[in-house]
């Protein structure tokens, strides 16, 4: 575990990024990734559902070895790594500071 203050430089650097947690209580790296359109395979339970959506195409089986590989495999296909790159990019919006804080309020005054 590190923290880093460069993390945009080094997710640039990457082709994917690989979200293996069996638990993740939010996944703000997830919203990192999103932002520079840098496509990533995840583990499909807790949050990260909620934060990639439903039917994000880049997840995997939790545990699933085979599951693991296939969905890298998958981005090895540039019509397809694009397409998810495309996809998080418009996902990324629904999390603006803005939208995000007024869900917050909502749910403590309705």
């Amino acid at each position: 575990y590190a923290n880093v203050s460069n993390v945009d430089e080094i997710l640039l650097n990457a082709d994917c990024f690989l979200l293996t947690s069996k638990y993740e209580g939010f996944g703000l790296v997830l919203l990192e990734c999103m932002q520079l359109a840098l496509p990533v395979v995840c583990s499909k339970n807790s949050a990260i559902v909620e934060v990639m959506g439903e039917n994000y195409n880049g997840f995997f089986e939790t545990g699933e070895f085979k599951s693991l590989s296939d969905a890298i495999y998958k981005l090895d296909n540039q019509e397809f790594y694009n397409s998810i790159s495309k996809y998080l990019v418009s996902r990324v919006k629904q999390f603006e500071p803005s939208k995000m804080a007024a869900c917050v309020l909502k749910s403590y005054f309705n």
